[in-house]
């Protein structure tokens, strides 16, 4: 429904008036309740979120529980209702009408004014956030969706977070399957990003990241998209606060250590208990004189210095003597030095182009991830993706949610990759921090019952952008192929008469495939099933990104399980076309 069908009509007592606001759960409109003769907002959930049968118990539930609320820093709930309009359920809210800004406006004009945000001020806000929050978590509400979009300000300025018990109720529906979350991912926790079960800890971690934003004036992860931004809560360091202020505040740097922390088990045991951090902090900056945290000598610093040197002048003496780590230096196969460092129970290895991981420690050998050898003497990052839901490796794969793809993990440990466009071809690319010339490839996957018959399936590799990359694919229809797109340009490799060949080796739709491909200097070799199909030669691409690949047809959309996905080194015997050959 649109806007304009909401404008100007009446549900129950209340008489809607305009658009004031809208999110990715809901819309917001003004209204005049037509009882009490004021002026309300009511937010109306966006129609697809009440695609099952159980939905109207929830949101009754969720509601009457949030309504039940009664805190100065917590926005009311006045009313709820379900209405039906013309064979379609309207599920709404009813709350105060506040005029003024938002948390996101305030920090938005100190930023354009290039301006920070006054201590003092940052402190009430945080300290009456912390209550609210604490509130609800006494009571069993985790509000999951914590951003400066959700903080309103009264008349006297007073603080006020919305939107308790809708992404709770979103997150139930059964848009979000197991192992998929909500929320924005500026703010996410780790534990949001992956996919696993939130508690309070997460708020505590999205009220972390306001408190840097409005100190710092900038969130603590800053990326082009929102993948990457994911990526940085699990993998990146926690900046330095300290960096961005105007003095050294090494007992605030803490509480953002802290509040911050990837593992929930490190965070503040309360908000309550991150509060009084930052007030302690505020009155004696002190370094570990904060109850509940851990000195760290500014675990950043390396980082930083790595990120800018020069390969000839890197210091191993000055990184080992600042933080007395493991430390391992290699080299990738693009020639950019690679910094593994084990700090305080965590790997963190650092590109010196600037880009970070951090993992820990302990998990690694436990992730089926190698740094081997190669031919010329350095070393590959070499994988095999299970996806299990607590794999370091899902971390490297995207993750959407949109008009055109999709991209989870579920619970049980599979990958699902969704192309909602008929006709087109879409990737998923594998961390592109990491590419590959000569390397083997195997991909186990099954393409769902209800895609379209002829889409197609397999193998990204020499992948630079989606308008040049290799691709090794079967289809539902039992056939396969092997390509080149060139500057947006197809180019099936074999030189057959048909573009797609029927082949006994592949299974079709509904079924497994495996798909495995040796590349060994521009030399193509693709198996299905263990059996060799395809064996050609092209030299167009050397190098690139390595990833998964789904096509549909005309007519329809197509969605695809993969069980796994490996990268592993070369075999160094080319088989022939004899043995085992179809197609």
């Amino acid at each position: 429904m649109t806007d304009s069908f909401f404008s100007q009509i009446h549900l129950g007592r209340y008489e809607l008036k305009e658009r004031i606001g809208t999110g990715g759960m809901a819309r917001v409109f003004s209204a005049l309740d037509t009882n009490l003769d004021r002026t309300v907002a009511v937010k109306i959930l966006h129609d697809h979120l009440a695609d099952d049968e159980t939905f109207k118990e929830r949101f009754q539930r969720e509601a009457r529980f949030v309504a039940s609320f009664s805190h100065p820093n917590i926005i009311q709930v006045y009313d709820f209702d379900v209405v039906e309009i013309g064979n379609q359920c309207v599920y709404y809210m009813v709350m105060p009408y506040i005029p003024g800004n938002t948390l996101k406006d305030v920090l938005e004009n100190y930023q354009k004014s290039d301006q920070r945000m006054p201590q003092a001020e940052v402190l009430s806000i945080i300290s009456k956030l912390g209550e609210a929050l604490d509130y609800a978590h006494d009571r069993g509400m985790v509000h999951r969706d914590v951003k400066p979009a959700n903080i309103m300000f009264t008349e006297q300025g007073e603080p006020l977070l919305s939107d308790f018990g809708i992404a709770r109720l979103v997150a139930s529906s059964n848009l979000t399957q197991d192992g998929v979350t909500t929320g924005t991912p500026t703010y996410m926790s780790p534990e949001q990003v992956t996919g696993l079960p939130v508690d309070a800890r997460s708020d505590i971690y999205a009220l972390g990241v306001i408190l840097f934003e409005m100190l710092s004036g900038r969130a603590p992860y800053v990326e082009e998209n929102n993948i990457s931004t994911m990526l940085q809560h699990i993998k990146a360091p926690i900046p330095r606060l300290s960096d961005f202020l105007e003095s050294e505040n090494p007992a605030l740097d803490n509480v953002i250590y802290s509040a911050l922390a990837k593992a929930p088990d490190d965070r503040f045991n309360s908000t309550q208990e991150m509060v009084t951090a930052v007030q302690q902090a505020f009155i004696t900056p002190q370094i570990g004189s904060i109850p509940g945290t851990i000195k760290i000598d500014n675990p950043v610093s390396v980082v930083q210095q790595t990120s800018t040197a020069n390969t000839n002048s890197l210091s191993l003496a000055a990184i080992t003597s600042q933080l007395q780590p493991t430390l391992i230096l290699r080299r990738s196969p693009q020639g950019i030095f690679v910094v593994g460092l084990v700090v305080i129970g965590l790997l963190v290895t650092v590109a010196l182009t600037g880009r970070v991981w951090m993992t820990p420690a302990s998990s690694i050998s436990e992730q089926n991830i190698s740094a081997v050898p190669s031919m010329t003497g350095e070393e590959v990052f070499y994988f095999t993706a299970d996806f299990a839901p607590n794999s370091e490796l899902n971390a490297g794969w995207q993750i959407a949610d949109d008009s055109t793809t999709s991209q989870e993990f579920t619970a049980d440990g599979f990958y699902r990759f969704s192309n909602l466009q008929p006709g087109t071809a879409a990737t998923s690319i594998f961390d592109p921090a990491y590419q590959y010339s000569n390397v083997s490839i195997t991909l186990e996957a099954v393409l769902d019952a209800d895609s379209g018959r002829s889409s197609g399936y397999g193998i990204v590799f020499n992948y630079l952008d989606d308008d040049h990359y290799n691709v090794f694919a079967v289809d539902g229809a039992g056939r396969y192929s092997i390509w080149v797109r060139e500057a947006g340009n197809w180019q099936e490799l074999r030189q057959a008469d048909e573009n797609w060949t029927n082949a006994e080796a592949v299974h079709p739709i509904g079924e497994s495939n495996q798909l495995h491909i040796e590349i060994n200097d521009g030399h193509f070799s693709g198996y299905v099933n263990d059996i060799l199909v395809a064996d050609v030669t092209d030299s167009t691409l050397t190098m690139g990104n390595v990833g998964i690949y789904l096509a549909t047809p005309n007519s329809s959309t197509a969605s695809l399980r993969v069980d796994s996905y490996a990268v592993e080194p070369v075999s160094q015997t080319t088989p022939s076309m004899t043995a085992d050959e179809e197609g």
